[in-house]
């Protein structure tokens, strides 16, 4: 266990999936509309920057349900899976409720 209550297992899927790239793709944005690096580098830079994501993506993105499997994180307790019911009952009630007073203002 980690200090977040997670396990090594989720860690490792925390890990695989990462901020894929999104880092990378900001700064390299920034890099081109500096205007004392020439054109050509910050065309480059961002060619080469979006290629590196988009792999990224596509690698992570493709392998991350099959990890999931891998690491039986697909599996829920019967705990989880009551939670998740009742979870999704008090949503259903808090839309309906929010629904019906949107209903009886007018804008």
């Amino acid at each position: 266990k980690t200090g977040f209550s997670i396990d090594w297992k989720q860690c490792a899927l925390i890990v695989h999936s990462g901020l894929r790239g999104s880092m990378a793709l900001v700064l390299v944005l920034i890099v081109d509309e500096t205007e004392e690096i020439d054109r050509t580098s910050r065309d480059k830079a961002v060619f080469y920057v979006s290629g590196i994501v988009i792999s990224t993506i596509i690698l992570q993105g493709s392998t991350t349900e099959m990890l999931v499997k891998y690491l039986g994180l697909n599996e829920s307790s019967i705990a989880e899976k009551i939670a998740f019911v009742k979870s999704c009952s008090i949503l259903e009630s808090c839309i309906l409720d929010d629904l019906g007073r949107f209903k009886q203002e007018d804008f």
